[in-house]
C-alpha cells in the first residue's frame, strides 16, 4: 500500500519487495474489494480546477447546489444539539470568487468556507503500524511523543512539482485521467485500445501532461460502520512545522480518511475514523496537543451521519480545450465583483508565481 502512493508500476513494487507481480496484485485485490477503494490523487490546480469546503450549522438551499456539475459530496455530521452541513466543491479556478460569492448567497450566516489543497489519504508508514493483523489499533497516548518525533518535513506532495502550464490540453489527457481515476491501476496499453490511438500517443501524453499532475495512489480502507466513529475535526497548528509534524504522523495512520489543508491558514480539516471503544482516546490524544502547545484551537464537527449526494468521478466531459473549464450557468448570473478578502488573487500567488 505504501509503493502504491509511489508508483502505478506493479512490476517495481514486485521487484522492490522481492515478490512476484501476479502477489502485487492478488494483494490489491483483496483489499480494494470488501475493505476499500483504491483512490488517485490530483493536483486539481494544475488541472484548472480548485477544491472548496463548506461547513454550515443553519439551512443550505441544496437544490441550487445540486444543479452545479462541480459537486462532489453532501453530508451531514451531528455533535450534540448541533448540526453540520458538510459540502466538498470544485470549481474552476478561473470561476472561484464567483463560485464564493454563490456558496454565500445560498447558505446561513453562521457558515465557513475553506479553499484547500486537494484531500491527502492514508500514506502506510510501517513505523506506526502497532498491529499488522489489524492496522487500527493505535496506542493513542503515544499520539503526542510520536507528533513530536517526526519529522518537521512534509513527506507527502501537496501540489504537482513539474508542471509548466494550467490546464489539460485535449481529449486524450482527459481521456486517461477520467479512466485513471475510475481505476488508477488500469494500463495505458488497454487505455488506448478503448480510445482507439496508438500506445506510443497514449504513453506520451500519459508521461508528458497526465503524470505530471497524478500527486499519488492511495489505497483507503474503511472500518464497518457497526464498530467504527468517524467524524470531522478543525485543527489549528502554532506554526507551520508542527502541522507538518502532526501530518507526517496520522496520514501513516488508517484512522485518516482525508486531510484537507487550508492554503492561507494554519488549519487542517481531519476526517477521521477509529474504533468505538478507542474514541474516548482519541480525543483525549488530540487535545493533548493542545495542552503541550502544538496546537491552537480544536473545533468538533461531530461524526457524519447521513451522506446526502456523492460523486466519485471529476466532470470530465464538461472540460473545455485548450484551456479551462465550462462554468457553470448559473454561477454567470451571479453578480461579478471580487470578494473581500480576494481569494483568487491569494491562490495564484501561493501556487503560480
Amino acid at each position: 500500500m505504501r509503493e502504491l502512493t509511489r508508483n502505478n508500476n506493479l512490476s517495481s513494487i514486485a521487484r522492490t519487495l522481492n515478490i512476484s507481480k501476479e502477489t502485487v496484485r492478488r494483494k490489491v485485490k483483496e483489499l480494494e474489494g470488501p475493505f476499500g477503494r483504491l483512490r488517485l490523487r490530483i493536483d486539481l490546480y494544475a488541472i484548472g480546477l480548485s477544491q472548496v469546503i463548506l461547513l454550515s450549522r443553519g439551512s443550505i438551499k441544496k437544490n441550487k447546489l445540486l444543479s452545479s456539475r462541480y459537486l462532489r459530496s453532501i453530508f451531514h455530521t451531528y455533535k450534540i444539539g448541533e448540526r453540520y452541513n458538510v459540502i466538498n466543491i470544485t470549481p474552476p479556478l478561473k470561476a472561484l470568487e464567483k463560485y464564493i460569492h454563490f456558496l454565500k448567497f445560498i447558505s446561513s450566516k453562521d457558515t465557513s468556507i475553506y479553499v484547500t489543497y486537494s484531500p491527502i489519504y492514508w500514506v502506510p508508514d510501517l513505523a506506526f503500524i502497532k498491529n499488522f493483523n489489524d492496522p487500527f489499533i493505535y496506542e493513542w497516548n503515544e499520539l503526542t511523543k510520536d507528533v513530536e518525533k517526526a519529522s518537521d518535513e512534509l513527506k507527502i506532495n501537496l501540489r504537482a512539482q513539474k508542471v509548466k502550464r494550467v490546464g489539460i490540453v485535449d481529449y486524450i489527457d482527459l481521456y486517461i485521467l477520467r479512466e485513471l481515476e475510475r481505476n488508477p491501476l488500469r494500463s495505458i496499453r488497454s487505455i488506448a485500445k478503448d480510445l482507439g490511438v496508438s500506445q506510443q500517443l497514449a504513453y506520451y501524453h500519459y508521461k508528458n501532461h497526465v503524470a505530471p499532475v497524478i500527486l499519488s495512489r492511495n489505497l483507503r480502507i474503511f472500518l464497518s460502520k457497526r464498530n467504527a466513529v468517524k467524524g470531522l475535526l478543525m485543527i489549528e497548528f502554532r506554526k507551520e512545522h508542527y502541522l507538518a509534524k502532526f501530518l507526517n504522523v496520522f496520514i501513516s495512520l488508517p484512522h485518516c480518511m482525508s486531510a484537507l489543508l487550508d492554503m492561507f491558514k494554519l488549519k487542517l480539516l481531519l476526517s477521521y475514523q477509529v474504533y468505538g471503544y478507542q474514541y474516548t482516546d482519541f480525543v483525549k490524544a488530540i487535545f493533548e496537543l493542545k495542552e503541550v502547545g502544538l496546537v491552537k484551537e480544536i473545533e468538533d464537527y461531530g461524526v457524519f451521519v447521513v451522506s446526502i449526494f456523492h460523486r466519485k468521478i471529476l466532470p470530465w466531459k464538461y472540460a473545455l480545450r485548450p484551456n479551462g473549464w465550462v462554468v457553470d450557468r448559473f454561477i454567470k448570473r451571479i453578480e461579478g465583483g471580487r470578494s473581500p478578502d480576494n481569494i483568487l488573487n491569494k491562490v495564484k500567488v501561493r501556487l503560480w508565481k
